[in-house]
């Protein structure tokens, strides 16, 4: 039996919300991120994910007005994951898995987002913009923390984000080089080949 930790899509999508505010701004690029993060998560619901932004600027505004501004939207992050972190748990039988049903939450847990694949979107809206803040660092740090995600993973998930970013860099890159179409071509394919490793 293998145990993991989930968290309801609506939660996950606020706290991808929270992440994209967690350096004191929102770039165009992370909102970027985000909405196609939100239809991977919840499909095209527009007015849902219209209502979770305007719940998290609410927040957002709040913990500007405060001495603490991290502490704040950290503290959003808490107030999501206290109603809502959950296991969710595989059992194996005879060679077949089935999803089990959590008591905690009253549904199944396919309905959920496994923490892992939460803190990966956190890294990826965190390096959207090109920039590394310190606090969108520690809110990564302690939903990894709290997720129970265990250090190799993570490191293996950092080193990941950081290759993909650097590919995307050098791509950006040669598409702006002065240099005959057919050589940037054959460049722009070898960048493509590289990601998709």
């Amino acid at each position: 039996m293998k145990d993991y930790r989930k968290v309801e899509q609506e939660s996950a999508l606020k706290i991808l919300y929270y992440m994209m505010a967690a350096d004191g701004e929102i770039s165009k690029e992370e909102t970027e991120e985000f909405r196609e993060i939100a239809k991977q998560i919840c499909g095209d619901y527009k007015a849902d994910l219209e209502d979770i932004v305007r719940e998290c600027d609410a927040q957002i505004g709040k913990a500007k007005e405060t001495h603490d501004y991290y502490g704040a939207i950290r503290s959003a992050v808490e107030d999501v994951l206290s109603c809502d972190l959950y296991y969710g748990i595989i059992r194996t039988t005879g060679g077949f898995e089935t999803i089990g049903y959590s008591s905690v939450k009253g549904q199944y847990e396919s309905m959920g987002v496994d923490i892992r694949a939460l803190v990966w979107d956190m890294m990826n809206i965190a390096y959207s913009d090109g920039k590394f803040h310190e606090n969108e660092e520690k809110l990564i740090y302690y939903m990894k923390e709290k997720g129970e995600i265990e250090p190799s993973i993570c490191l293996e998930m950092e080193n990941a984000i950081k290759s993909l970013l650097a590919v995307r860099r050098e791509e950006e890159w040669i598409k702006t080089a002065n240099r005959p179409y057919n050589t940037i071509e054959n460049v722009l394919q070898i960048l493509a080949e590289r990601k998709k490793e």
